[in-house]
């Protein structure tokens, strides 16, 4: 729900941000009701990322210090992402949720799987924190 929360930010600048308070009119209000609801519609499967659209971040690897340097070796590669959930389509169509990272742009799977692309992705959830309404015996 990364978009919701977004677009929930976007409201609160605009809120802090305009000083006579003019934002409040129900013309407004109604558009921001109106684009959540866009938003919300829009959401393809609980935040699936189809990797045509977009790959997740990478940051620096430990080896990146190391590219370009005579101590670069075969094996070590300059980006990395997180792990993330991925949806991986065989070739007879069959899908399956796996966990993946890429490496310098590239999917890696945690078991090596032949036949089989990654065809979108999405951040893992939070762990689950307990039910707060129950106490633990």
């Amino acid at each position: 729900m990364s978009i919701i929360r977004n677009r929930l930010y976007q409201f609160k600048q605009e809120l802090l941000s305009n000083k006579d308070r003019a934002w409040y009119s129900h013309t407004n209000l109604l558009t921001a009701v109106d684009l959540l609801i866009t938003d919300l519609d829009n959401l393809d499967e609980s935040d699936w990322i189809r990797v045509n659209d977009e790959m997740p971040v990478e940051r620096d690897s430990m080896f990146a210090k190391f590219k370009g340097t005579n101590k670069w070796k075969t094996g070590m590669f300059e980006k990395v992402s997180r792990n993330v959930l991925v949806t991986v389509e065989y070739d007879n169509g069959e899908r399956h949720t796996e966990v993946a990272h890429t490496v310098d742009g590239r999917w890696k799977l945690e078991m090596r799987i032949l036949n089989a692309k990654v065809i979108a992705w999405k951040e893992k959830p939070q762990p689950y924190k307990g039910d707060k309404n129950v106490s633990n015996m």
